[in-house]
């Protein structure tokens, strides 16, 4: 994990919560392009993309998230959803 990017994934995490999904989907973005190797993060960004609306982007973040660490529980579930 990205240390540096912690307080932005806490954040977007927060604003997912909350609902406000525009926040949550640019802080995720935001986390995702400062560390793009990190799993969770991509994951993260699909969780706000799919609370958006945005099933093809939620579509292969979640995949990339996988790509990077198969397996990830629930992350293939969320695949199959935004997939639907």
């Amino acid at each position: 994990v990205d240390n540096r990017n912690i307080g932005v994934a806490l954040r977007a995490q927060a604003a997912l919560e909350q609902g406000d999904t525009a926040t949550a989907v640019r802080l995720a973005e935001q986390a995702v392009e400062n560390s793009p190797g990190d799993a969770g993060f991509r994951r993260l960004l699909g969780n706000a993309y799919f609370a958006a609306g945005r099933f093809r982007s939620a579509e292969a973040a979640y995949a990339d998230a996988l790509a990077l660490i198969p397996g990830q529980p629930g992350v293939p579930l969320r695949l199959a959803l935004a997939q639907a």
